[in-house]
């Protein structure tokens, strides 16, 4: 279920970004790029929609993707039906900051907290960024290793065209041998990030939890 938190205008904010919880790879690497893309495609019959409590934003995650049933420090944080991805968002609000503070800034700190927490930290791909037609997402991934296991980590922050003040920051975990099958499917939950309609209700379908429970990163 959803932590709340009392949004602080400090950047000791951002240090709850190593909390995630690991399962997920990352994009492979290549040079810094600005692809122009299409319109938003509407989801699709495998999708549910997820509006974020408290926030003008949705996502769409896979059928069977579930919130994670525990505490956690995300305003939302869903894991794929065999646990081997999952996808925790971020929202801030640039306004809510002592000092200005841009989208690549706010990812870079979510980067560093997470590297100070992890071994073997080690860039797969660098800053990539795509402009579609209502935000700009901007994506970098690494690699890690907690206790006995390895991971690929996708850092990417989406800034809103028609809120510039609104981010999304998402962390997503997959396993580094199941990256080339794992990377599309994040890659689409992150681009469906959007400013919800008013009259989107959250997703009422109901999923059924596993009875294993996913590893929660400390």
């Amino acid at each position: 279920m959803r932590k709340k938190f009392i949004w602080a205008a400090s950047l000791g904010l951002l240090a709850i970004a190593g909390c995630g919880t690991d399962t997920a790879p990352t994009e492979a690497g290549g040079e810094n790029a600005t692809a122009q893309q299409g319109a938003p495609k509407a989801p699709a019959k495998d999708t549910q929609t997820v509006v974020i409590t408290d926030s003008a934003v949705s996502l769409n995650f896979p059928k069977g993707w579930y919130e994670n049933p525990d505490e956690y420090p995300y305003d939302v944080q869903y894991f794929s039906n065999n646990q081997r991805m999952n996808t925790g968002v971020f929202l801030y609000n640039t306004n809510d900051f002592a000092s200005a503070i841009d989208a690549e800034a706010i990812l870079e700190l979510q980067v560093e907290d997470l590297s100070s927490k992890r071994e073997n930290f080690t860039e797969i791909q660098p800053l990539t960024t795509t402009d579609l037609p209502d935000k700009i997402v901007t994506t970098t991934v690494f690699s890690g290793e907690k206790d006995t296991s390895a991971f690929y980590y996708k850092f990417t922050v989406v800034e809103f065209k028609d809120n510039p003040e609104l981010l999304a920051v998402t962390l997503q975990v997959a396993f580094p041998s199941e990256w080339d099958k794992s990377r599309p499917i994040l890659e689409e939950i992150t681009q469906s990030l959007a400013i919800a309609p008013s009259e989107t209700p959250e997703s009422t379908e109901e999923v059924e939890t596993p009875e294993a429970a996913p590893e929660t990163a400390e």
